[in-house]
């Protein structure tokens, strides 16, 4: 495909991935040939099929690489076989790589289901108390906002430390969720009632905002 042509497609990161995938060292080999515009999109998608089939030896070279933390940050697939080793190796990463990635909570959690997001210890793999409390917060968000008659149930099993609560409880109140935190109100322990009720008033307030 020519240059123009594949500027033509409209999805050109797309098409990118779809020849890294199929024939990644005829595109390796063509990334210096190739005009300014697509040259960056290029090597974004040779460096996501090289995450892809060897993680560990791709990051080696990404920490020597000037826009390394860039090009990671932007292509780390995915697969749970990489969640895994990335997870392993987010303690050793240099600290500003971890200031950057941390604010990424799709390198972290990307394809998995709230209750797997709940139940794994972040803290192990050296994330930060508000990085924990941001993912657990949302997920649990995720999983109440789709099943509202079981919000009682998903607050309880989760079991938030204080930050995620409060993440938790943010995400219902700013995305009208105000009538969810009336109905398990009466079941949040007293830390995250008194919250609620900084936040929003009375149950009658929370119900009933004036205006």
């Amino acid at each position: 495909m020519s240059d123009g042509k594949l500027m033509q497609t409209g999805d050109v990161p797309g098409v990118l991935r779809r020849i890294a995938k199929s024939d990644l060292s005829f595109l390796q080999a063509k990334l210096d040939d190739l005009p300014l515009n697509l040259r960056s999109y290029a090597r974004e998608a040779v460096y996501r099929q090289l995450l892809e089939d060897d993680f560990s030896g791709t990051l080696d070279k990404l920490l020597k690489m000037p826009d390394g933390l860039s090009l990671l940050s932007s292509n780390y697939d995915l697969s749970e076989k990489n969640r895994q080793l990335f997870l392993s190796r987010f303690a050793s990463l240099p600290q500003s790589w971890r200031d950057k990635l941390s604010s990424s909570s799709y390198l972290f959690t990307g394809r998995m289901e709230p209750r797997e997001i709940l139940a794994k210890d972040w803290a192990s793999f050296g994330l930060s108390t508000e990085q924990i409390a941001g993912m657990t917060g949302m997920a649990l968000y995720s999983q109440t906002r789709g099943n509202k008659e079981k919000a009682i149930d998903y607050y309880q099993q989760a079991q938030l430390d204080p930050a995620g609560a409060r993440r938790f409880l943010d995400l219902l109140r700013n995305n009208g969720g105000r009538d969810t935190i009336a109905n398990l109100l009466p079941h949040l322990n007293e830390r995250d009632r008194s919250y609620v009720h900084d936040k929003l008033g009375s149950e009658e307030q929370i119900r009933n905002p004036p205006d």
